[in-house]
C-alpha cells in the first residue's frame, strides 16, 4: 500500500495543470517538491499536500482549526447530506464521461470524497485555505484524488483546465472560476436556503441566511433543485458541533440550550459555461 507521499507524487507526476502562484508557469514534480522553470519550489509534505498560498498573505483563523474540522467531519459522515451528495454524484455520472473535477473550499474533504469516491475515471482536486483542513483531507487521498492548500482568489490551476467545479457552501471568486473552467464546463454551487439550520438560528436569535444568488454572466442554468429535510439528532457530538463550532455560533452569546432536530435545506444550482 502506497503512503500518502507516494500517492501524491504519483498523482502529481501524471497531472500537470497546477501552476506557480508567483509566475503562473506550470509546476512539475522533482523529487519531493514541485517546481517551475523560474525555480519557484514548493515542498510536498509527508502527508502528500502542498502549500500554494503566498506566505506574506497567509492568515491563520482562530475559528477554522483542527477541532472544528474533526467535528464537522463527524457531522457530515452522519448522513445529513447524503441526498445532496448522491444527487451531485449522479449528475456527474450522467453528464460527464471523465475529466478533471475541482472542489473549492473543500474543508476536511468528506463532501469531496462522498461525491467522487466512485468516479475513478476522473482526476479530482480539493483545495482549501486552511492547513488544518487539508491535513485531514489527505485521509481521502488516493490515486485519482489530491488535496492542497490554496486561495480561491488565486487558484493555482492553468486556464481552461477544469471540467467541473464544485463549491459547497463556500465563498468563490467568479473571475478565477471563469479562467480555470473549460468551455461548456459545469459549475455546481450548493447554497443555503432560508431554512438551513433554522433551529440553530432560532436558539441564538440570528438573522436569516442571505441566500440570494445572482446568475453568473456567461453561464446557463442546467438544474436548480432544493433539498430540505428535518433530522432528529441523537449524537451528542453532533449537538456539540452545532451549538459550539459552526460559523453561525462563533460570535453568538453562549446559551445553555439543547437541540434535538436540525433542518438541512440547500439549493443545488448547476451551471454550464457557455
Amino acid at each position: 500500500m502506497l503512503s500518502k507521499l507516494e500517492l501524491s507524487k504519483k498523482f502529481l507526476k501524471n497531472n500537470s495543470i497546477i501552476k506557480c502562484i508567483y509566475c503562473n508557469e506550470l509546476l512539475v514534480l522533482k523529487n519531493n517538491e514541485i517546481s517551475c522553470v523560474n525555480n519557484h519550489n514548493f515542498n510536498i509534505k509527508r502527508n502528500g499536500s502542498i502549500f500554494l498560498v503566498k506566505n506574506n498573505n497567509y492568515k491563520i483563523s482562530k475559528f477554522y482549526n483542527k477541532e472544528l474540522f474533526i467535528k464537522r467531519r463527524h457531522f457530515i459522515l452522519n448522513h445529513y447530506y447524503d441526498d445532496i451528495n448522491k444527487y451531485i454524484n449522479n449528475f456527474i455520472k450522467t453528464n460527464c464521461k471523465n475529466g478533471t473535477i475541482l472542489d473549492i473550499g473543500c474543508g476536511e474533504g468528506s463532501h469531496t470524497n462522498l461525491i467522487t469516491k466512485d468516479l475513478s475515471d476522473f482526476n479530482i482536486y480539493g483545495i482549501d485555505y486552511s492547513k488544518d483542513a487539508i491535513d485531514l483531507a489527505t485521509d481521502y487521498m488516493c490515486e485519482n484524488t489530491y488535496f492542497l492548500v490554496g486561495d480561491v482568489n488565486n487558484l493555482p490551476f492553468s486556464n481552461n483546465s477544469i471540467d467541473l467545479v464544485i463549491d459547497y457552501l463556500s465563498p468563490f471568486n467568479t473571475e478565477n472560476i471563469n479562467k480555470i473552467l473549460k468551455k461548456y464546463g459545469y459549475f455546481i454551487k450548493v447554497i443555503p436556503t432560508s431554512n438551513y439550520l433554522i433551529e440553530l438560528r432560532k436558539i441564538y436569535n440570528l438573522k436569516e441566511y442571505d441566500n440570494k444568488f445572482n446568475n453568473i454572466e456567461g453561464y446557463d442554468i442546467i438544474e436548480n433543485k432544493v433539498f430540505e429535510k428535518k433530522y432528529n439528532i441523537y449524537d451528542n457530538l453532533d449537538k456539540e458541533y452545532l451549538l459550539n463550532k459552526t460559523p453561525l455560533t462563533w460570535n453568538a452569546v453562549d446559551k445553555n440550550e439543547n437541540i434535538d432536530t436540525i433542518t438541512i435545506s440547500l439549493n443545488v444550482l448547476i451551471l454550464r459555461k457557455k
